[in-house]
């Protein structure tokens, strides 16, 4: 073939090598393959081993008809167990994981607390402004927090200065609440610990304020942040889905103010 300067059907066969990722154990190579398409392109996951051997490289994800983009944001499990990765399914995008000893790749769900009658629940919040909110809620607050100093610059010690503490703990406004709420929380969360999360969302379920809770593994405060932010953090599909329930949910709460 004579040289030339590339046309469109030349452009449709070229592929492109990107976001190469070492398995935890160093064996495999994770990356993906774009292919272009009349609709811009196409990506889908390959796995190689990282030593020279015998073994070919290898396609592990393939996308149905319907989702025009394929596979992309695939990250591994810590331990090496499985892939993440998110592709469009149905109408939504999902994360989906697909588990290296062998099946198919399957719709990861997050944790997501349930609506139920929290006045049922053992152990539930006292309703806000009760003598017995205040306590739960000063005793899990700064004191559970990793990094609590700033708190106790400002405001002291919160056993020495209980009043203080309850005003500014977010549970002394539960009861005068009416806004819709999301909270994402991260389960290993040291500044903000989970538990803290907890009681928001029952003191506001039993205020009732709609509100909605969602967890992710293994997430720490900073770590969440920007990845709903949108920066690289370890474990960016959670970035990822909390940016769509943001939008989701404001999109959903707000819709009848919207429309006036």
């Amino acid at each position: 073939m004579e040289p030339h300067f590339p046309t469109n059907e030349d452009l449709r066969h070229f592929k492109a090598l990107s976001a190469p990722l070492l398995s935890p154990d160093g064996n495999l190579v994770l990356f993906t393959v774009t292919e272009a398409t009349a609709d811009g392109g196409t990506s889908h996951l390959w796995l190689a081993p990282a030593a020279r051997s015998q073994q070919k490289a290898r396609q592990i994800t393939f996308s149905p008809p319907s989702d025009k983009r394929g596979e992309r944001g695939a990250q591994w499990a810590p331990d090496g167990s499985a892939i993440y990765f998110l592709a469009k399914r149905d109408e939504h995008t999902q994360l989906f994981r697909l588990d290296m000893r062998g099946g198919e790749a399957a719709p990861y769900d997050l944790k997501v607390l349930p609506a139920v009658d929290e006045s049922k629940v053992p152990g539930a919040i006292p309703p806000p402004g009760s003598a017995a909110a205040s306590a739960a809620n000063k005793s899990s607050d700064k004191k559970a927090e990793n990094e609590s100093w700033y708190d106790r610059w400002y405001f002291g010690k919160p056993w020495e200065h209980m009043d203080d503490a309850w005003r500014q703990g977010p549970l002394s406004g539960a009861a005068h609440a009416k806004t819709p709420f999301l909270l994402l929380q991260g389960q290993s969360d040291a500044t903000d610990p989970l538990g803290q999360s907890e009681e928001m969302y029952r003191a506001l379920r039993q205020a009732g304020v709609p509100v909605e809770m969602v967890t992710y593994p293994r997430e720490d405060h900073g770590p969440l942040a920007v990845g709903i932010f949108g920066h690289p953090p370890p474990e960016p599909w959670h970035g990822f889905d909390g940016r769509q329930r943001i939008v989701e949910f404001i999109e959903r709460a707000f819709a009848s103010q919207a429309a006036k």
